[in-house]
């Protein structure tokens, strides 16, 4: 009998081991509450852990409870009862997992598909109570599972163990995966949908008319193709989402008539999300001073998200007085050199004869702009220019994005005293127009700079100074500036602990990723050019073959006009004839149902 203890205790102690050397996520402090098996047969006992999780207040996390546990024989051991959570709803699944699901301030009357798992039932009234309180702490939570194990006799061990919960619920972003300053943008969350079902200029069904409409909405496409301005598109009012993803076919892409002196979007507007359009104003009438793609003059939160710029005769887009702004995942290419821009077309203009293949401007009173893995390509100047005139203070951060083909400048950072950069994984990539005898990023005196991880043909591996790369800007543009004129730390911004990038990770990511989320030839050329070290700058569209043809597509069905699929919505427990489930949360995700739809359309 003290062989057969000693060789239990003995498989106590191994399974001690194993589990502290394994089992990272787990808690391994409380190994005291086991119970040792009294089978003299089995040679390691029936242990329950308790175990620690840290979830998203976002998201639904899947727990694997009996990771950690050891059982002589795990194919015979049921959860046969879970408590119920406060802060929280779970499911205990059929392969012995445990769903949690942290409550939010968003209501949910979600339906769960009883096939694949079996819900804890809750107190109707608790359950799909709306929370008066906007929570931004972490908070705990715990609840506890009790396992049975048969041993070979037909006798029945029962176990419980803890699970403690911490749900950090931070602010609801835009879109999962939506970064920077502007990354809380709203939206337009909860409110009305509007179809977009042509391609006109203005009247019924047009895009105009879905952005003049007030108040909270959602514009969702039932065509694709070029929509073709005789005047901008503005957008007054504010909680406005343009879900460019739910184009069928080619996408969207928005172009000017020619026959005016106009941007295509002009935006003053609070809570503005935009994804997935593409902006190819093209040449307008001569001495034009605005053919801008997008320009943003004022408002405050705001996310353009996989888009396309190109062919503009000003600047591509211009954040000209607006906060909390973000700018990722977007191609910014080939801003028309000699075309119908006022420096080209004006014989009595100073500049008469001047390039304005201009990127982006980012302007007089702009504060808190995030610009997050992009590209830049075929731009001559403000790839981007940080700070044009402005003597005020702002936040600024360029992370993770590549430079390629610049001309004469490529990013600039003029801002004042006030004001703070962070410059991080940047790839300066020159091509045949570049200008090499000057620095690929030009810092004014007064700019105040944090650099790290930027490669260029000046600092080619990230051992070396960043002040390698970094020049005054002052003629000749050449002369570099010292390590101690960068700023030793990063400045706190949403992006300054983002994770340091190689060249080819920034290449190979970026590159296949970036842009609308319909690839049209444009962005396909643009692409092939940045890994090829191939193309260049252009006058106008006709010299790379103009704007490519579109196919229009095929809208998904549905019926119930709520702007979901009805296919996706049967797939996910909802009614296709029901209109007023968009709004709902199925998953207490904290999104509603047509958020999760729309940021499916982009996986």
């Amino acid at each position: 009998m003290t062989s057969l203890t000693s060789k239990a205790l003995y498989g106590v102690a191994c399974s001690f081991l194993f589990i502290f050397l394994f089992s990272c996520s787990k808690d391994t402090d409380l190994l005291a509450d086991y119970i040792v098996s009294d089978n003299p047969s089995s040679a390691i006992a029936n242990i329950v852990i308790n175990d620690n999780y840290f979830v998203n207040g976002q998201n639904s996390l899947v727990l694997d409870v009996l990771s950690n546990d050891t059982f002589n024989d795990k194919e015979n051991v049921e959860i046969i009862d879970v408590s119920i959570p406060d802060s929280g709803t779970i499911l205990l699944n059929k392969d012995k997992t445990i769903t949690y699901t942290p409550k939010t301030t968003i209501d949910t009357n979600s339906e769960t598909n009883t096939e694949e798992s079996e819900e804890i039932e809750l107190d109707k009234e608790d359950s799909t109570k709306e929370s008066s309180q906007n929570i931004t702490e972490p908070t705990k939570d715990s609840f506890t599972y009790t396992t049975e194990t048969t041993n070979e006799e037909g006798n029945k061990e029962v176990q419980t163990g803890t699970v403690n919960i911490t749900i950090d619920y931070g602010e609801l972003k835009a879109f999962p995966g939506a970064e920077g300053f502007g990354k809380h943008s709203l939206g337009g969350r909860g409110g009305k949908i509007i179809y977009v079902t042509n391609l006109n200029d203005s009247g019924n069904g047009s895009l105009r008319e879905a952005i003049d409409t007030s108040g909270p909405r959602i514009v969702i496409f039932r065509v694709g193709g070029y929509i073709t301005l005789n005047s901008a598109l503005v957008i007054r009012d504010s909680n406005i989402t343009i879900a460019g993803q739910s184009a069928p076919g080619d996408g969207i892409t928005l172009r000017v008539s020619g026959n005016g002196d106009f941007p295509c979007m002009r935006s003053t507007a609070d809570n503005v999300i935009i994804r997935g359009i593409r902006f190819r104003p093209g040449p307008g009438i001569d001495k034009s001073i605005l053919g801008d793609g997008l320009v943003l003059t004022g408002g405050n939160n705001i996310i353009i998200d996989h888009c396309s710029f190109s062919w503009a005769t000003d600047e591509l887009t211009d954040p000209y007085g607006a906060k909390n702004v973000t700018y990722q995942n977007c191609i910014f290419s080939e801003a028309l050199m000699y075309s119908s821009h006022i420096y080209s077309t004006d014989p009595t203009n100073s500049q008469y004869k001047s390039p304005h293949s201009m990127g982006m401007l980012i302007g007089d009173h702009s504060n808190k702009v995030t610009i997050f893995n992009s590209v830049f390509a075929h731009n001559n100047q403000r790839n981007p220019l940080i700070g044009g005139n402005t003597s005020v203070g702002g936040d600024f951060e360029l992370v993770n994005n590549i430079y390629y083909n610049w001309g004469s400048f490529g990013t600039v950072i003029l801002t004042g005293s006030n004001s703070r950069v962070n410059l991080m994984n940047s790839l300066h990539i020159p091509g045949m127009n570049t200008n090499k005898k000057r620095l690929p990023i030009l810092v004014g005196k007064t700019a105040k700079v944090y650099a790290k991880n930027n490669i260029s043909e000046f600092k080619t591996n990230n051992s070396q100074a960043e002040a390698l790369t970094i020049g005054h800007f002052s003629s000749p543009f050449n002369n570099q500036l010292q390590s101690e004129d960068l700023s030793k730390e990063p400045f706190d911004f949403p992006l300054s602990t983002f994770p340091f990038s190689t060249r080819e990770n920034i290449m190979d990511n970026l590159l296949s990723d970036a842009g609308a989320f319909a690839m049209d030839d444009v962005d396909k050329r643009i692409i092939q050019d940045v890994r090829n070290i191939s193309g260049s700058m252009i006058n106008d569209p006709s010299e790379v073959g103009g704007y490519p043809t579109l196919n229009n597509g095929d809208p998904y069905i549905d019926v119930d006009k709520d702007g979901m699929d009805d296919l996706w919505e049967i797939d996910n427990g909802l009614d296709p004839t029901n209109k007023l489930d968009g709004n709902l949360d199925r998953n207490n995700d904290g999104y509603s149902n047509i958020d999760d739809f729309l940021h499916e359309l982009t996986l």
